[in-house]
């Protein structure tokens, strides 16, 4: 959070100081996304206090702070006056015009033009925009202007916005699909509503924003559509469990779909992430349950290996039973996880660094049975982070780990607390010993697995029960498995 705040506002300590004072508590914790645009505080005011601008000026600053990237040629068709001319005027000496690509000097004066701008000129510039977009073939950015210029709800944007969202997940960019879902689920209608708000609940954890996600996918519980429940379970199960510390207190048998192998694929992925949650907490009784249920499912549509024996050996693994039987990982993300950290407690440290290997495309380009279309994610990137840091903690390498820590905090929901060794969000410790006793796998097996289930471990204390609430109701509600409407 403070990483975004200082690009976002310039590096100015006072503005960063006050902005942090307006934002909720769940913000503060990165639970939440920053509010967009940021809140326009006393520092930023003064700052600006002697800014005129005329309407042409104030429009193309304003297009400026509300465009999805930096592309200036859009903004030149706004505008209409080259970039020399843009540039040797009087707002030039705000903008940095370079290569194509346009940004503000000082990153304050966004949060200050939109602040200061009337709702009819953003509606008109969102329009303009749209309009300027669509001509260049850009309907993704001519959708998403026009559903924030307009003041009446479109339902025709909803469907592109979503599509477009889903593409994002995948390509790692979940907080861009963020807004796209949210400006989706703005205007969609029966239909579309659920999917919306599905997918932005979805990128919204996928992000690393667990409160955020948590309240959005409740909102599918329990009268959302079948299908959308199905898919926002186990995106439920992981907000709920990085919110609280626990998986929330459902009976599997009362969630089992009976529909076809895609509803049984996402239920197996779902009680497979519930179990690893519950591997994490050290709650067996938990994990066992929800491995039976990823054996039964894992079965019905084929990936016993893949997935099923992949989850049920990192489960254990991480509950602290080193001596798993079980296949190699998959090429993937979950399963150089796995790999790595089998490794690392055999006494191969190396080994594992190398299998996790942060650079190596081809965990990358394999689909996760355990994560699909989420390999690239921040959150799943975090998760493979903290084990990289883990194992260079354990080989002894505690400024390599540092380093490695801090560089993904920039990047990454990764917090550095204890001197920047001993926290990811969402993880708690991982390792709770000194650079002076830094444990081997070999001798410290107890705290290996602990360390090992901080991998995935939650943020504590946030003190909300949302989704178990929601959780609750649809139980109590529900008149059958998953499947029915």
């Amino acid at each position: 959070m403070l990483g975004r705040l200082t690009v976002d506002l310039g590096s100015d300590v006072e503005t960063i100081r006050q902005v942090v004072e307006r934002l909720s508590a769940d913000q503060r914790h990165g639970l939440r996304p920053l509010p967009g645009p940021l809140p326009s505080v006393p520092a930023i005011a003064s700052a600006f206090e002697g800014l005129e601008l005329d309407s042409r000026d104030r429009e193309l600053l304003l297009g400026v702070a509300v465009a999805l990237d930096d592309s200036l040629a859009p903004l030149l068709d706004l505008d209409g006056r080259s970039p020399l001319e843009i540039t040797s005027g009087p707002i030039g000496e705000h903008l940095l015009v370079h290569a194509g690509h346009v940004r503000f000097v000082d990153p304050r004066l966004s949060v200050w033009i939109r602040a200061t701008s009337s709702a009819a000129t953003a509606t008109r510039v969102h329009e303009r925009l749209s309009a300027i977009l669509r001509r260049r073939g850009d309907h993704v950015g001519a959708d998403w202007h026009h559903a924030r210029g307009s003041l009446e709800r479109d339902p025709a944007t909803a469907p592109q916005l979503i599509r477009i969202a889903r593409r994002l997940i995948g390509a790692g960019l979940p907080e861009r699909a963020f807004l796209l879902a949210r400006e989706a689920a703005a205007h969609a209608v029966e239909g579309h509503r659920d999917e919306a708000v599905l997918v932005a609940g979805s990128s919204a954890v996928a992000a690393g924003y667990a409160a955020e996600g948590a309240a959005w996918l409740a909102r599918l519980f329990p009268g959302g559509t079948a299908s959308c429940r199905r898919r926002g379970l186990g995106g439920l199960f992981v907000a709920h469990a990085l919110m609280t510390g626990t998986v929330p207190d459902v009976d599997p048998r009362a969630l089992r779909p009976l529909g076809d192998v895609d509803d049984w694929g996402q239920w197996t992925r779902a009680a497979a992430l519930a179990a690893l949650m519950c591997a994490e907490r050290q709650d067996r009784r938990g994990m066992r349950v929800w491995l039976d249920e990823v054996r039964q499912g894992a079965a019905r549509i084929g990936v016993e290996r893949d997935l099923g024996d992949q989850v049920v050996a990192l489960s254990w693994l991480i509950a602290g039973e080193r001596d798993v039987d079980g296949p190699r990982g998959s090429r993937s993300v979950s399963g150089a996880i796995l790999d790595a950290l089998r490794a690392a407690m055999g006494g191969d440290l190396d080994r594992g660094l190398r299998l996790l290997a942060r650079d190596d495309p081809a965990i990358l380009s394999v689909d996760d049975p355990l994560v699909p279309e989420h390999e690239r994610t921040p959150l799943v990137q975090a998760y493979r982070v903290v084990v990289e840091v883990l194992l260079l903690a354990w080989r002894g390498d505690i400024g390599a780990a540092r380093d490695r820590l801090f560089e993904a905090a920039l990047v990454l929901p990764v917090a550095m607390p204890f001197a920047g060794l001993g926290w990811c969000s969402p993880a708690a410790s991982i390792s709770s010993s000194s650079a002076n006793s830094a444990p081997t796998p070999a001798r410290s097996p107890t705290r290996c697995h602990r360390a090992c289930g901080s991998t995935f471990s939650s943020i504590e204390g946030s003190g909300s029960t949302s989704p178990a609430r929601s959780m609750t109701r649809w139980r109590a509600s529900a008149s059958g498995p998953i499947s029915e409407e």
